[in-house]
């Protein structure tokens, strides 16, 4: 039959006389305007609004008989109706940009769906009544893309949606939703976002909860959510009852069980053991709220995590927990007898909600976090007893702001900042360096040691309103003092310090200073321009080294090729200009200003400084002093104090060069108002002030771009841009071995320039100079304790042992060069073969190992051999192994010195894809970069491709991997697993440059029924007496019922390990059994297991 397109504006009939006569396959075109129809039923027809479809209404009860599609229009329910019926096994309703109103006395649902399918596609359903918008029931299913939906309630049938929002969910009566992408939910104050019973399931890949309070209800049902997000601050609780399954993210929320008459399960906090060398995952899985880890001495890695756990350790000596620690609301967390070592580039500890932490017999290292605060209280109470934190030099230690409260008993700090309305309360203890500042307080009636500052700066600091209140300050020998104050107020009553004690005071006249007797000298901190500013001491004056021949000095540096071209006839074209000002003649474009691309470690400070003195030698700056400054140094919390402090930074580089250090910390994404005061007020100086300064903006080249956004004048007047690349492993091994030559130290000068090169390629974290530094800092550690050694073991011999030299065998060390631990590989081996099933795994493994060993000796022959890629591809079902794999192929590359460290960072779609433009890249770049010298895996690899979704973000974390691939092979191994089928498509279609990167690839087979029986076994068998021969046949007979579908291996073993444990749980309460016994699971519990599975 043809299809028939009937407009309703060219035939001039009325709707329902159309509706009426429609054929299946007809087209109807509805134009403008409010169409009246008391019912209509459609058999395989299509509805096309013309024009705006806001404007185009129909208001009728529609019933779909067949397949009908639906577009550009508007449906409204008439009254006690509804605007949609779905009722029937074939009726299919898809509906593409669509409003959907409810009936106005909100009785009846907008969408009602009892049979068949509604597909939606960027439609819109409202509803007056938020619990009756939209329903779906017994054989319904519904399938919404980009959608926005009222409550949504499913009565027995399905629903899949897929990057959706909706006020709530309510499902019942063994219902299924499942949301992948991420599932919005805005429910209305006083109202839960989930409420789910009767056997139902929900399943979500990301959750974002947009509410006052983030809550949800689970009766006898299963909730599975991949990562949640609570906006704009809190943690979702789920309530969960009965036979309830609830699965959650570590980050933001937390499960909570309630028994039949709704009141809260009361138990007893635990004690787990973690064992030093597992992963976390081991744990987390047995933890409750206030339970308590135990932890072995040893190294651990938590990584990025939420916790509401107590931690208690060996001893600060003993137990080493490398992590970032954040509390959520409400929540209570207490770390004790270990030392917490920050993550690169992340805090310790972060406080941004209303929660309490306590330390006690902590030590903080946070040495590798130069730009964060090793400890940072945003909000809630942080408690620290006999603590010790340790930063970088240009870091601050503890940061207490927002109204968050400090208490520190016997705790030393390297430094303490406490701003916008903290507070922080010390008893005893000390600090190198205290400020308070925007209404901070700080306070002590006990004494209080100044250790000293660890660069140069002010002592004891108070501004814009911040209070420091101490009743007595010993200040330790030979530590400088220096207190500033302006409108602020410093009272120490007591200072013990040495006679002839360097100690400065400087305030403002709007200051109130006491410092024992000491008096305090009051000056107007404007420095007038072209005088010395000796005390604003915000910055670091770079020391001048004058040499003979700066420009030469620069030619020797190593590496910097294309900078010193640059800097060369920048120099030149300096001194032209000086030329043409004594000549009396017009200059052009004299601007100095700069920026400094580049990583760190690639002499960009280096260069800055003889540049200065380059420049000063040809005239065209009155002093070779570079003051190099950081955010910290330019930006304030309040308004007007960013114009005021960078103020006071540019007059004191006033006639030579302001070194701003990683500038595009000045950019941030949200709250950038006093950062751009700075810019101004930096803009501006350079405007009037061209010939008397050089500002140089240094950082990474990528997120400077950020920094020339902040403001449209700042790329005209910065002009020049100096590209500084990183250093090769040729010139790394130059650096370095011209150190040792430089410091007297003797080596095998090939041996040494072939292990750094080679250990530089895999292990390079992209700090270049600074990697070399710390690489021959290692040297000399291993030297002192060979030399310490021989010197206890024959002290008669002092005079003759050799300090100088250092050994092949400390370099090969030290680089894990030369050699590998083969006793260390057949050992991991060994675990290998004892895992369950899994043969033809094992045997390519081991085919894997012997060919990365065969390749690492041809390139101890001929370094220039290039390694080969080992990035591979996992592919089976869940459950499998593949993760449990990648662990043990991360450990072997380790042991054969292939790669630095064995760890996997694990990672998925949910982790890389975000939100808004720039999220995704920025995402998958920090997971490759933390991954970088061991593994990243991603699991379930294939959801980065969606081939339905062409603006899906998923594939620009694919587009940011691949060029990785090739540029960190050297240091990465990257493994993506998934399904075998949806791995195959992604691999074929989503990126042209992914399979040839991938040359490694392996299929996991499925576990018999026999294999999962053994894996339950071994899994309960540690805890728990059994008899094994009567369990592994009960998980036989039970595992060999389920459709295929439901056969997830290794998972369905974990879950039915589970699963007994609360059989067991049971038994021993109805039976009130205690002691030894209650470790015994009886054959009653074991037969009875298929029940509770059900």
């Amino acid at each position: 039959m043809p299809v028939r397109r009937v407009s309703l504006t060219a035939s001039g009939s009325d709707i329902a006389d159309v509706l009426g006569g429609a054929q299946t396959g007809d087209v109807i075109v509805v134009p403008e305007g409010v169409h009246d129809v008391a019912r209509a039923t459609l058999l395989g027809v299509d509805l096309i609004g013309e024009g705006d479809p806001d404007r185009v209404v129909i208001r009728s009860r529609i019933a779909v008989r067949g397949t009908c599609r639906i577009s550009n229009l508007t449906l409204e329910a008439p009254a006690y109706s509804n605007a949609l019926q779905v009722a029937q096994p074939q009726a299919r309703a898809e509906l593409h940009t669509v409003t959907v109103i409810g009936e106005p006395s909100g009785k009846y649902p907008g969408v009602w769906c009892s049979d068949g399918a509604v597909l939606m596609n960027r439609t819109a359903v409202n509803a007056e009544y938020e619990a009756r918008g939209l329903v779906v029931e017994a054989k319904g299913e519904l399938h919404a893309w980009a959608s926005s939906l009222p409550s949504l309630r499913v009565e027995g049938g399905r629903a899949a949606l897929h990057d959706a929002e909706a006020i709530s969910i309510f499902a019942s009566d063994r219902a299924r939703v499942d949301a992948d992408g991420t599932l919005t939910l805005r429910s209305a104050e006083g109202k839960r976002n989930m409420v789910v019973r009767g056997e139902s399931v929900v399943s979500i890949e990301r959750l974002v909860s947009v509410a006052k309070v983030h809550e949800a209800l689970f009766e006898d049902s299963v909730l599975t959510v991949g990562e949640v997000h609570c906006e704009p601050r809190g943690v979702l609780e789920v309530w969960h009852s009965g036979f309830a399954k609830v699965t959650l993210p570590d980050v933001g929320a937390r499960a909570t069980e309630k028994d039949a008459e709704g009141n809260l399960v009361h138990r007893q906090p635990a004690e787990i053991l973690w064992r030093a060398g597992e992963p976390f995952s081991e744990v987390s899985p047995l933890l409750k709220q206030g339970d308590t880890v135990l932890l072995e001495a040893g190294e651990y890695d938590l990584g990025l995590r939420p916790l509401e756990t107590h931690f208690r350790g060996a001893g600060a000596g003993e137990t080493i927990v490398e992590a970032s620690l954040t509390s959520a609301q409400g929540w209570d967390m207490s770390l004790s007898d270990l030392t917490l070592r920050a993550m690169s580039e992340h805090n310790a500890i972060q406080i941004e909600q209303e929660a309490e932490i306590a330390l006690e017999n902590v030590a903080v290292e946070a040495e590798g976090t130069e730009t964060y605060p090793g400890v940072y209280a945003g909000a809630g109470v942080l408690t620290m007893t006999n603590c010790d934190v340790h930063c970088a030099s240009d870091a601050t230690g503890v940061c207490a702001t927002n109204g968050a409260s400090l208490v520190a008993v016997g705790t030393y700090m390297r430094d303490l900042v406490v701003a916008t309305g903290a507070r922080a309360t010390l008893t005893g203890g000390g600090a190198g360096r205290i400020c308070a500042m925007s209404g901070g307080e700080v306070v002590s009636d006990s004494v209080i040691t100044m250790t000293g500052p660890l660069n140069p700066t002010l002592t004891l600091e108070a501004r814009e309103g911040g209070s420091v209140r101490l009743e007595r300050l010993e200040v330790a020998d030979d530590v400088p003092i220096e207190v500033f104050a302006s409108a602020a107020t410093i009272h120490v009553a007591d200072v013990d310090a040495d006679d002839d004690a360097d100690v400065r005071i400087t305030s403002e006249e709007n200051a109130d200073v006491v410092f024992g007797e000491w008096e305090a000298v009051h000056e107007n901190v404007q420095v007038p321009a072209g005088a010395d500013d000796e005390h604003v001491t915000h910055g670091e004056q770079l020391p001048v080294e004058r040499v003979e021949d700066p420009l030469a000095a620069i030619d020797r540096l190593t590496g910097l090729t294309s900078v010193k071209e640059q800097i060369r006839s920048f120099v030149r074209k300096a001194k032209f200009n000086q030329l043409l000002k004594d000549q009396g003649r017009p200059v052009n474009d004299a601007a100095m200003h700069s920026m400094f691309l580049g990583n760190p470690g690639t002499g960009k400070t280096t260069v800055a400084k003889l540049l200065g003195e380059a420049l000063f030698e040809a005239g065209a700056i009155r002093r070779p002093d570079v003051l190099r400054v950081g955010r910290r140094d330019l930006v304030s919390d309040n308004l007007g104090g960013s114009a005021k402090l960078t103020g006071g930074v540019l007059e004191r580089a006033r006639g030579g060069i302001l070194f701003i250090d990683e500038a595009y910390d000045l950019y941030q994404r949200a709250n950038n108002e006093f950062a751009e005061e700075a810019v101004t007020a930096i803009l501006d100086f350079m405007d009037e002030n061209r010939d008397d300064i050089m500002v140089v903006f240094a950082g990474y080249g990528d997120r400077m771009q950020d920094l020339l956004r902040m403001n449209p004048g700042l790329p005209s007047r910065v002009p020049h841009r100096f590209h500084f690349d990183d250093y090769t492993p040729d010139e790394a091994a130059e650096i370095g071995f011209r150190v040792l030559e430089r410091d007297g130290y003797v080596v095998d000068e090939a041996l040494y320039r072939r292990a750094i090169s080679s250990y530089y390629r895999q292990a390079n974290d992209g700090s270049n100079a600074r990697w070399v530094r710390n690489l021959n800092e290692k040297l000399f550690a291993a030297l002192a304790d060979r030399v310490v050694t021989e010197l206890e073991e024959s002290p008669e011999r002092a005079a003759e042992i050799d300090t100088r030299a250092i050994t092949n065998e400390e370099i090969l060390a030290v680089t894990s060069s030369g050699g590998h631990d083969q006793e260390a590989v057949e050992s991991i081996l060994a675990e290998l073969d004892a895992l369950t099933g899994l043969q033809a795994v094992k045997d390519w493994v081991r085919d894997l190992i012997a060919q990365a060993q065969v390749d690492r000796d041809l390139r101890e022959i001929d370094p220039h051999i290039e390694r080969p890629m080992y990035h591979m591809i996992f592919t089976g079902r869940p459950g499998t192994g593949k993760t449990t794999v990648a662990k043990i192929v991360a450990r072997l590359f380790h042991a054969l010195g292939l790669l630095p460290t064995s760890t996997v960072k694990v990672t998925d779609r949910a982790k890389l894809v975000g939100q808004f433009i720039g999220d995704t890249e920025s995402n998958t770049t920090r997971a490759i970069d933390e991954a970088i010298g061991g593994v990243l895996f991603i699991d379930e690899a294939y959801q980065l491709y969606r081939p339905d979704s062409p603006r899906d973000y998923g594939a620009l974390a694919l587009e940011t991997l691949v060029p990785r691939l090739t540029e960190d092979k050297d240091r990465l191994v990257t493994i993506l697993a998934g399904y075998s089928d949806a791995m195959a498509e992604m691999l074929e279609n989503a990126n042209e440059g992914l399979p040839s990167r991938f040359p490694l690839r392996i299929e996991f087979p499925d576990y018999s029924p026999e294999e999962v029986a053994t894996i339950v076994v071994a899994r309960l068998g540690r805890t728990w007496e059994f008899d094994e021969e009567a369990m592994s046949r009960r998980v036989v007979e039970i595992y060999s019922r389920l459709p295929q579908t439901e056969r997830t291996n290794g998972r369905w073993a974990e879950h039915f390990a589970a699963e007994v444990k609360t059989a067991q749980a049971r038994y021993l309460t109805a039976n009130h059994i205690r002691g030894e016994q209650m470790r015994v699971i009886p054959d009653d519990v074991i037969g009875a297991l298929g029940g509770a599975l059900g």
